[in-house]
């Protein structure tokens, strides 16, 4: 008898643990997600680089065959990002120079953003440093 006892105690402690435990979990603004996919979700998320995890809404990185399609079926604009010195020594055929670098990029802007029709697709590529 005693030992159903401290079982039954036991189950009742480890019982009212988990109706606490998920309480506290829902309520809280930062708790674990309960479903595996939410999980996995942000995990991955973790992963990613910093500057991959808060890219502007429309901003996307793309695989490079992607890149080829819209290159050879000339459906996007091209933008070097690198500095006028790199841009000189070779880019991508029609790519418009605006080197990411604030000082070159104040005077580049003007002139690309002619260029560039605001519904056109555009595809910014740099030498892939920080």
């Amino acid at each position: 008898m005693r030992i159903i006892g401290i079982a039954v105690g036991a189950a009742s402690i480890i019982a009212a643990s988990l109706i606490v435990g998920l309480a506290v979990n829902v309520i809280r603004p930062d708790g674990i997600p309960l479903r595996y996919s939410e999980l996995k979700e942000i995990l991955e998320e973790r992963e990613k680089p910093p500057w991959l995890r808060h890219l502007p809404k429309g901003v996307e990185v793309i695989e490079f065959k992607r890149v080829w399609m819209l290159f050879i079926s000339r459906r996007a604009k091209f933008v070097d990002a690198r500095s006028a010195t790199d841009y000189a020594k070779g880019h991508i055929p029609g790519a418009i120079n605006l080197p990411a670098a604030q000082k070159e990029f104040e005077a580049s802007f003007k002139a690309a953003k002619v260029k560039l029709p605001k519904d056109a697709t555009i595809v910014v590529y740099c030498a892939g440093g920080s």
